[in-house]
């Protein structure tokens, strides 16, 4: 299994992670490691079962290799 991680943890983000267990139910195929936002009030909390990392500076403290996916619906957002 590869890791990955969504960024934005809004509802889009909330509709990829579902998205990413259907796949892994056919085919266990990612590890969820969690989400990547903006919004400081979402730092540390937990969305469907996932962490909320912390920013685009979180992404610097994952391993090399691990994926990610942008499921930003408002790109005034970013």
């Amino acid at each position: 299994m590869r890791d990955l991680v969504i960024i934005g943890a809004g509802g889009f983000g909330r509709e990829v992670a579902w998205l990413v267990e259907e796949i892994n139910r056919a085919a266990p195929t990612w590890r969820l490691l969690g989400f990547i936002d903006g919004d400081e009030r979402k730092w540390g909390q937990v969305v469907n079962d996932y962490p909320v990392l912390g920013d685009f500076s979180a992404v610097q403290s994952l391993a090399p290799g691990v994926a990610a996916v942008c499921a930003v619906g408002d790109p005034a957002a970013i």
